[in-house]
């Protein structure tokens, strides 16, 4: 016996049918870069500006690994490279 599939809401269909942003481009690099309409989205779903808080630490903390991680890996590729040549 399968379950029926579920239906989305009138709201997530038509935040859906809305233009996707370029691949080409950066993604957004703050919290308030995002569009209005998926920030209200977003900060609706906290309790209480704490969570907020946390939420923006943890991001922080996530993005300054993820570009520390970039950096060694270019380091990585270019003594990679140069011990090739």
């Amino acid at each position: 016996m399968s379950t029926p599939p579920r239906r989305r809401s009138r709201r997530l269909a038509a935040s859906a049918t809305t233009a996707a942003p370029s691949p080409d481009a950066p993604p957004p690099a703050r919290l308030l870069d995002l569009p209005r309409e998926l920030l209200e989205r977003v900060l609706s779903r906290f309790a209480s500006p704490i969570d907020i808080a946390r939420v923006a630490a943890v991001s922080h903390l996530f993005h300054a690994s993820l570009a520390e991680a970039n950096q060694m890996h270019c380091v990585f590729l270019r003594a990679l490279l140069s011990a090739l040549a």
